[in-house]
């Protein structure tokens, strides 16, 4: 495996660990712009974070890794505003909400909400369903 090869598993690896995907262009002609490009997309908002502009896949690793390098510092960024404000006694953090002031042991922490499959086949069934009638 080549060097660049390997780099691009391991930012697949930190992508997918920080919920985004990198995709790589699949563009075969070398003279084309998107050659060789990446694009990474946030998996729950579809979202391209990255490499879309100004055309698709217009991101290189270096790209990606800068990215990663920048939110990873800008979260311990704020992650060390929140504890500070934690020692001084402020209730800032973004754990510290209603429950947590209360002294209330509930969870406070952000669930997961499972979205329905049938969206387009129920609407379709029931069309039909209403059509004939």
């Amino acid at each position: 495996m080549t060097a660049e090869k390997v780099r691009e598993n391991r930012l697949r690896r930190v992508a997918e660990r920080r919920g985004y995907r990198l995709l790589k262009s699949r563009r075969r002609d070398p003279e084309a712009l998107d050659y060789g490009g990446y694009m990474l997309i946030d998996v729950q908002t579809t979202a391209v974070i990255l490499g879309a502009t100004p055309v698709g896949f217009s991101a290189t690793l270096d790209d990606v890794e800068a990215y990663f390098r920048e939110t990873r510092r800008r979260h311990r960024d704020d992650r060390g505003a929140v504890d500070r404000a934690s020692a001084a006694g402020t209730s800032n953090g973004p754990r510290q909400g209603v429950a947590a002031a209360a002294g209330s042991t509930a969870d406070t922490s952000p669930r997961r909400v499972k979205r329905s499959s049938g969206g387009s086949e129920s609407r379709r069934h029931t069309r039909s369903r209403h059509r004939g009638r």
